[in-house]
């Protein structure tokens, strides 16, 4: 077998790249306001799977606040196609093939928190690949009723907005159609089989986090994301997330392990002064890349862990989200192999968390792959790079 070059730049495999955070859609506070979700539907189960039904399942969402207590307030939750004919922006065609409608004071949109909505009328068939629109619609509202809907916001590798007005994006309707900038879809779709699917570019997510700060004296002292990779490959360099809050004493060390659910064995790893390491005020969103000085092997569906190691007094924090399940997994990098993991005083294997909901920004920059066919094989272009901002 041979290993292939994919450029320069390699490929970044990591959970997310940036800060997330929870970004207003818009607000429903007025009978007829809307707010929607246009994007491309992913399915868990890949583009070879065939259509799939919803009319029984369900659109989990994520809230900002909400006051949903009056029994005159109805929303409709539910799918819609995209407009054909009209554009600038692209925009719902106003007319839902499949949703449920909720109404106030008996429940159903918890504010702040990630939500389930159970369809109750119509039905859609939907193709992996398929435009659609998830929409919100507040038919009527009474008293100080109100719905804040929350996207996702992050940034790439390189501190570009990402989602300004591109496929997928917000809009938000008080009178007229307009986008939410740098909204991304925060969407799970649950079919009639069980089966997810999620909208192209977006990140699910129900909470975004920072972890308590921790330093060497903490237990845990040590914390990171277990993954695997799908194929044999080399990397060369690790990305992370992490606040430094002291200027002089938030010292870590960023470490590569094998076997980290056995006898964990440093395959790498990076000293973090905190003096060289505070170089931006961006310290939760800033994505920070520590190349090593030769690639590294990793083998196919085994178990690695890229872990913070908290090293003197000063406190380091590593900002993460929360997914409102672990099957959520599957909608990013990584997918269900991806799990957090922590131990203390660099002590025995690492401890993995159940149920896995938390993701740390970590991840690997891939900069070659086994071709599978041995010497001679195709080989690819430095230029052509690929992966999440390749």
């Amino acid at each position: 077998m041979t290993q292939v070059s994919v450029g320069i730049r390699g490929l970044w495999y990591a959970p997310w790249t940036g800060s997330p955070n929870v970004l207003p859609l818009g607000t429903m506070d007025a009978t007829a306001e809307k707010l929607a979700f246009i994007g491309y539907v992913i399915f868990e189960d890949g583009p070879s799977a065939s259509s799939k039904t919803l009319s029984t399942g369900n659109i989990q969402y994520r809230t900002n606040a909400v006051t949903f207590a009056n029994a005159g307030t109805t929303v409709d939750i539910g799918i819609q196609d995209v407009d054909a004919t009209t554009s600038n922006p692209p925009r719902p065609d106003g007319t839902f093939d499949v949703k449920t409608t909720l109404t106030g004071g008996g429940g159903g949109i918890t504010t702040t928190a990630w939500n389930t909505a159970t369809m109750n009328s119509g039905s859609k068939s939907i193709s992996h690949g398929q435009l659609i629109a998830v929409v919100f619609d507040m038919t009527a509202r009474a008293g100080a009723d109100s719905v804040i809907i929350g996207g996702g916001y992050s940034q790439t590798l390189w501190g570009a907005n990402f989602g300004l007005t591109d496929q997928p994006f917000g809009l938000n309707n008080t009178g007229s159609w307009a986008t939410t900038s740098y909204c991304l879809p925060n969407i799970v779709i649950t079919f009639d089989d069980g089966t997810r699917a999620y909208l192209a570019k977006g990140i699910p997510f129900s909470s975004v986090n920072t972890e308590a700060a921790f330093s060497d004296s903490s237990n845990p002292d040590e914390r990171g994301m277990i993954f695997q990779v799908p194929w044999d490959c080399k990397i060369s360099a690790l990305i992370g997330s992490v606040a430094y809050n002291n200027a002089t004493t938030s010292d870590a060390v960023l470490t590569l392990y094998s076997t980290p659910l056995g006898t964990p064995a440093s395959m790498g790893s990076f000293t973090l002064n905190a003096e060289t390491e505070n170089i931006s005020t961006f310290n939760y969103s800033a994505i920070r890349l520590y190349p090593f000085t030769a690639e590294i092997s990793l083998t196919k569906n085994t178990d690695y862990c890229i872990a913070y190691k908290a090293t003197s007094t000063g406190t380091i924090q590593l900002p993460h989200i929360t997914l409102g399940s672990a099957n959520h997994r599957a909608a990013l990098p990584f997918g269900t192999t991806m799990r957090k993991g922590t131990r203390n005083n660099s002590s025995g294997a690492f401890s993995e968390e159940s149920p896995a909901v938390t993701v740390y920004g970590m991840g690997i920059q891939i900069s070659s792959f086994d071709d599978g066919i041995g010497a001679g094989g195709l080989k690819v272009h430095p230029g052509m790079t690929g992966g999440l901002n390749g």
